[in-house]
């Protein structure tokens, strides 16, 4: 959200370089002068690691910190809701943050206590390295601006099933992944789904 005193200030430089159209369309109306877009860059990881056939267990894995806007309450939902409709999956979240203990209650009330790893911040090779064992990015995000770990993942051709809101909608295509744009737990696993089939013979 980018409040009045913000747009106020972002009308005097001489050019405004916003990381997506998304926020680019809420500075351009409060400015006569440039407003460019110039998007985050990612690594690709080199060679970029092969998606593996899918096994027994469907391994979904999240970036980003246990927080509201991450809903991380809603991912271990979807993950109880896919296990009731006789999926076999798992789900890593790479982050720390504040909801660690409410996510692992709920996670024991939903019954898949066993089945939710919260492996905490770690380095960037250990972020990659996660990326590389899912089957999918996972992430039920409430908004983001660009959300660097959904590019991050595509550039390790990982699928994606994330949140709507954000500039991720301008890279995240049905080719790639899915949007999700209701925030419940059945709406996710139905993404879950739809992407697993729909793109199980990509490399």
């Amino acid at each position: 959200q980018v409040t009045p005193i913000m747009l106020r200030a972002l009308a005097l430089p001489d050019v405004v370089a916003p990381v997506c159209e998304f926020l680019a369309a809420s500075v351009r109306p409060w400015r006569s002068r440039p407003t460019t877009v110039v998007p985050c860059i990612v690594d690709r990881p080199v060679p970029t690691p092969p998606r593996r056939p899918l096994g027994d267990v469907v391994r979904l894995v999240a970036v980003g910190g246990l927080v509201p806007g991450k809903d991380p309450v809603t991912a271990v939902r979807a993950l109880a809701t896919l296990r009731a409709r006789g999926l076999s999956c798992e789900l890593t979240w790479v982050g720390g943050g504040p909801l660690r203990s409410e996510v692992e209650a709920i996670a024991q009330a939903e019954g898949v206590a066993d089945h939710v790893r919260l492996v905490g911040a770690v380095p960037p090779t250990e972020v990659a390295a996660h990326l590389a064992e899912a089957d999918v990015f996972f992430l039920p995000t409430r908004h983001e601006n660009f959300c660097v770990s959904a590019a991050e993942a595509l550039a390790a051709g990982r699928p994606v099933v994330i949140g709507s809101c954000g500039g991720q909608a301008e890279y995240v295509d049905a080719g790639v992944g899915e949007l999700v744009h209701e925030q419940t737990p059945e709406a996710y696993a139905d993404a879950v789904q739809s992407v697993l089939a729909r793109l199980a013979d990509v490399p």
